[in-house]
C-alpha cells in the first residue's frame, strides 16, 4: 500500500488574462471620468472667481467617449468659448472692419432670445434711428427716444395712438459705442488645461498600481 501525498497547481491563463483586462479597463475609465471631472469642477470654480457669473461657469461641460472600452477618452470643453478666449489673456476687441464703433449694450437694451438686442435690433423694435451724442475720448453715447411702458417694465415706441393718450417720451440710453475694449486677463484655463495634460498619465499610472495592489 502506497500514500501519496501531492498538490497540484494549475493556471488558467485565459481566464487570468481577461480578469485582468477587465480590472484595467474599468480602472482605466474610472481614471478618465474622475480626472476630468475634477479639471471640469476646477474650471467652473475659476471662472466663478473671476467674477464672470454661473452661467459661463457652467458652460464648461464634460463629455465621456468609449466609456465601456478598454481606450476611454474624455473631452473638456466650453460652451462660451469666445468668452472664455477673451479673458484667457490681456485681449484688445476692435470694431469690425467697415464699422468705427462696438456697441456695449445697457440694461436697457431689450432681450432677444438669450441676448440683448444688435442696434440694428433695436432700431426695427422702436421705429427709429438711434439717437448719437458724442461724450468725448472717443466715445458716443447712442439713445432712442421712447415711451416708458405702463407695467413700468421697458419701453415702448412713441406710435400716434400713445402720444394721443398723452405719454410722454424720454430719451433712453442704449448703447455706449467704443472704438476698442481691453480685456485683462481673469481666466486661467490654459494652465489649468496645460497641468491637466502634464498630470494625467502619473494619476493615471497611479490609479492603476494602486487597484492592481489591492488583489
Amino acid at each position: 500500500m502506497s500514500l501519496r501525498v501531492q498538490l497540484v497547481l494549475e493556471g488558467n491563463l485565459e481566464k487570468f488574462s481577461k480578469d485582468v483586462q477587465a480590472k484595467l479597463a474599468f480602472v482605466t475609465r474610472y481614471a478618465v471620468e474622475t480626472y476630468a471631472k475634477k479639471l471640469q469642477l476646477a474650471l467652473r470654480e475659476d471662472t466663478r472667481g473671476a467674477g464672470l457669473g454661473e452661467g459661463v461657469a457652467n458652460a464648461w461641460r464634460l463629455n465621456i467617449y468609449d466609456a465601456a472600452s478598454g481606450s476611454p477618452a474624455a473631452m473638456v470643453y466650453s460652451k462660451a468659448p469666445m468668452i472664455v478666449r477673451a479673458f484667457g489673456q490681456d485681449t484688445t476687441i476692435t470694431a469690425h472692419e467697415g464699422h468705427l464703433y462696438l456697441a456695449i449694450p445697457t440694461e436697457n437694451v431689450p432681450r432677444l432670445g438669450n441676448r440683448r438686442m444688435t442696434p440694428v435690433d433695436v432700431e426695427a423694435r422702436f421705429n427709429q434711428d438711434l439717437i448719437f451724442i458724442p461724450s468725448g475720448h472717443g466715445t458716443v453715447l447712442a439713445f432712442v427716444n421712447v415711451i416708458p411702458a405702463k407695467s413700468g417694465h421697458g419701453f415702448r415706441a412713441p406710435t400716434k395712438g400713445r402720444l394721443a393718450q398723452g405719454r410722454h417720451t424720454q430719451m433712453v440710453l442704449m448703447f455706449v459705442m467704443v472704438q476698442q475694449v481691453h480685456l485683462r486677463k481673469r481666466l486661467n484655463w490654459p494652465e489649468l488645461f496645460a497641468d491637466a495634460k502634464e498630470g494625467f498619465e502619473t494619476y493615471l499610472a497611479e490609479t492603476v498600481a494602486d487597484a492592481l495592489a489591492e488583489d
